[in-house]
Protein backbone atom coordinates (compact mmCIF):
# COMPACT_ATOMS: atom_id res chain seq x y z
CA UNK A 1 0.00 0.00 0.00
CA UNK A 2 2.88 2.67 1.08
CA UNK A 3 4.73 1.50 -2.48
CA UNK A 4 1.37 2.52 -4.46
CA UNK A 5 1.03 5.87 -2.41
CA UNK A 6 4.47 6.62 -3.58
CA UNK A 7 4.07 5.84 -6.90
CA UNK A 8 0.79 7.11 -7.39
CA UNK A 9 2.59 10.96 -6.00
CA UNK A 10 5.62 10.41 -8.50
CA UNK A 11 2.99 10.22 -11.31
CA UNK A 12 1.01 12.94 -10.27
CA UNK A 13 4.40 15.09 -9.83
CA UNK A 14 5.87 14.41 -12.99
CA UNK A 15 2.17 14.99 -15.04
CA UNK A 16 1.47 18.63 -13.30
CA UNK A 17 5.07 19.46 -14.43
CA UNK A 18 3.87 20.31 -18.27
CA UNK A 19 6.42 22.99 -19.50
CA UNK A 20 4.74 26.14 -21.09
CA UNK A 21 5.73 27.65 -23.73
CA UNK A 22 5.76 31.70 -25.21
CA UNK A 23 6.85 33.20 -28.07
CA UNK A 24 8.00 36.85 -27.65
CA UNK A 25 9.08 40.15 -29.59
CA UNK A 26 11.30 42.92 -28.50
CA UNK A 27 12.61 45.73 -29.94
CA UNK A 28 15.99 47.02 -28.71
CA UNK A 29 18.08 50.35 -29.12
CA UNK A 30 21.28 49.91 -29.58
CA UNK A 31 22.20 53.31 -30.42
CA UNK A 32 23.40 55.96 -28.50
CA UNK A 33 20.69 57.60 -28.26
CA UNK A 34 17.16 57.38 -26.79
CA UNK A 35 14.34 55.93 -29.58
CA UNK A 36 10.73 56.77 -29.44
CA UNK A 37 8.34 53.74 -31.23
CA UNK A 38 4.76 54.53 -32.25
CA UNK A 39 2.79 51.04 -33.05
CA UNK A 40 -0.02 50.90 -35.30
CA UNK A 41 -1.67 48.07 -33.89
CA UNK A 42 -4.25 45.91 -35.79
CA UNK A 43 -7.89 46.18 -34.56
CA UNK A 44 -8.33 42.36 -33.65
CA UNK A 45 -5.15 42.25 -31.73
CA UNK A 46 -5.49 42.24 -28.04
CA UNK A 47 -2.67 43.28 -25.10
CA UNK A 48 -0.84 45.19 -27.42
CA UNK A 49 1.33 48.26 -26.91
CA UNK A 50 0.56 51.75 -28.49
CA UNK A 51 4.26 53.57 -28.00
CA UNK A 52 7.42 53.13 -26.27
CA UNK A 53 10.76 54.79 -25.41
CA UNK A 54 13.70 53.07 -25.61
CA UNK A 55 16.54 54.88 -24.23
CA UNK A 56 19.83 54.26 -23.28
CA UNK A 57 19.67 52.66 -20.06
CA UNK A 58 16.63 50.61 -20.26
CA UNK A 59 17.24 49.83 -24.17
CA UNK A 60 14.61 46.25 -24.73
CA UNK A 61 10.99 45.85 -24.67
CA UNK A 62 8.62 43.04 -25.22
CA UNK A 63 5.75 44.67 -27.48
CA UNK A 64 4.08 41.09 -28.03
CA UNK A 65 4.00 38.17 -27.26
CA UNK A 66 1.75 34.32 -28.01
CA UNK A 67 1.47 31.81 -26.01
CA UNK A 68 2.67 29.30 -28.44
CA UNK A 69 5.74 27.10 -29.99
CA UNK A 70 8.36 28.91 -31.37
CA UNK A 71 6.14 31.21 -33.59
CA UNK A 72 7.49 32.50 -36.20
CA UNK A 73 8.53 36.41 -35.48
CA UNK A 74 7.54 37.90 -38.42
CA UNK A 75 3.95 36.76 -38.10
CA UNK A 76 4.27 37.44 -34.59
CA UNK A 77 5.13 41.48 -35.26
CA UNK A 78 2.18 41.29 -38.37
CA UNK A 79 -0.16 39.88 -36.01
CA UNK A 80 0.21 42.58 -33.97
CA UNK A 81 0.78 45.42 -35.53
CA UNK A 82 0.07 46.72 -39.00
CA UNK A 83 3.23 49.47 -38.60
CA UNK A 84 5.32 51.35 -36.83
CA UNK A 85 7.57 54.11 -37.03
CA UNK A 86 10.79 54.73 -34.96
CA UNK A 87 12.34 57.93 -34.06
CA UNK A 88 15.91 58.52 -33.10
CA UNK A 89 17.10 61.60 -31.18
CA UNK A 90 20.40 62.08 -32.63
CA UNK A 91 21.15 65.15 -33.98
CA UNK A 92 19.95 64.07 -37.50
CA UNK A 93 16.80 63.35 -36.19
CA UNK A 94 16.20 59.77 -37.96
CA UNK A 95 12.71 58.84 -38.50
CA UNK A 96 12.11 55.65 -40.28
CA UNK A 97 8.56 54.00 -41.18
CA UNK A 98 8.18 49.72 -40.96
CA UNK A 99 5.20 48.26 -42.40
CA UNK A 100 3.65 44.91 -44.00
CA UNK A 101 3.45 46.46 -47.32
CA UNK A 102 6.55 49.04 -47.66
CA UNK A 103 10.43 49.38 -47.96
CA UNK A 104 12.00 51.01 -45.04
CA UNK A 105 15.02 53.60 -45.29
CA UNK A 106 16.80 50.38 -43.11
CA UNK A 107 18.69 47.71 -44.32
CA UNK A 108 16.50 45.27 -42.39
CA UNK A 109 12.91 44.63 -42.85
CA UNK A 110 11.43 42.91 -39.53
CA UNK A 111 8.27 42.36 -41.09
CA UNK A 112 9.97 40.58 -44.27
CA UNK A 113 13.80 39.46 -43.57
CA UNK A 114 13.59 36.10 -40.84
CA UNK A 115 17.56 37.75 -40.56
CA UNK A 116 16.53 40.76 -38.61
CA UNK A 117 15.75 39.00 -35.71
CA UNK A 118 18.13 37.69 -32.99
CA UNK A 119 16.99 34.66 -31.68
CA UNK A 120 17.04 33.63 -27.54
CA UNK A 121 15.62 31.19 -26.05
CA UNK A 122 15.33 30.66 -21.90
CA UNK A 123 13.39 29.24 -19.62
CA UNK A 124 11.36 31.41 -17.24
CA UNK A 125 9.29 30.49 -13.75
CA UNK A 126 6.01 32.61 -13.02
CA UNK A 127 5.49 31.88 -9.51
CA UNK A 128 1.50 32.41 -8.20
CA UNK A 129 0.55 32.21 -4.61
CA UNK A 130 0.51 28.56 -4.06
CA UNK A 131 2.13 27.06 -7.58
CA UNK A 132 4.49 27.82 -10.41
CA UNK A 133 4.63 27.02 -14.23
CA UNK A 134 7.55 27.20 -15.63
CA UNK A 135 7.77 28.43 -19.29
CA UNK A 136 10.38 28.03 -21.69
CA UNK A 137 10.52 31.47 -23.75
CA UNK A 138 11.08 31.61 -27.35
CA UNK A 139 12.15 35.34 -28.02
CA UNK A 140 13.09 37.05 -31.49
CA UNK A 141 14.57 40.77 -31.30
CA UNK A 142 14.72 43.52 -33.27
CA UNK A 143 17.76 45.36 -33.37
CA UNK A 144 17.57 49.20 -33.84
CA UNK A 145 20.85 50.70 -34.89
CA UNK A 146 22.24 53.84 -36.12
CA UNK A 147 24.55 51.92 -38.74
CA UNK A 148 21.55 50.14 -40.74
CA UNK A 149 19.64 53.41 -41.79
CA UNK A 150 20.08 53.91 -45.84
CA UNK A 151 20.63 57.47 -46.11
Amino acid sequence: MKKSFYLLLIVFALFSCKQHHETRIVFENSTDYNIKVKLNPNPSAEGIKFELNLDTIYPGEEIYHIDMTDYDPRKLLSDGYYSFVIEIDNPNEDRIVFGKNTEPDYELNPYTDLDSWKYDEYNFTYRYNYSSDETLIHEYTFIISEDLILK
